[in-house]
């Protein structure tokens, strides 16, 4: 099952692998819940908040959590000055999608 607070699951995946993927989750019968909000982890599943009514999801081996983006940027401001040549690449440098992280490492692996 996965959870998605967001209108779409994989908005966020890109063009190419998006569908992808998407395709591969519906052969394998996973559920997706779009614009579905969790509210609690219970020692049995979760607690979601689904179209205005609280449910209760069970039955699972393993959760994992993907909330949100902040940047780090505390290793790279504490040695900018003795690396000149560094470049903060992905989310440190701000939250975006997967494959605008990607560009920006290849790009910084050709300056190097």
């Amino acid at each position: 099952t996965i959870v998605e607070m967001l209108d779409r699951v994989g908005a966020d995946l890109g063009f190419i692998p998006g569908p992808i993927l998407l395709d591969k989750l519906k052969q394998w019968d996973v559920r997706m819940l779009p614009s579905t909000k969790v509210l609690e982890l219970t020692g049995s599943g979760a607690t979601v908040l689904r179209e205005g009514k609280q449910e209760s999801l069970s039955g699972f081996d393993t959760i994992v959590l993907a909330l949100g983006y902040a940047p780090v940027r505390e290793l790279y401001d504490a040695s900018k000055e003795r690396f000149p040549e560094s470049y903060i690449v992905g989310d440190a440098s701000h939250p975006r999608d997967v494959m605008a992280a990607l560009e920006e490492g290849l790009e910084a692996g050709l300056k190097i």
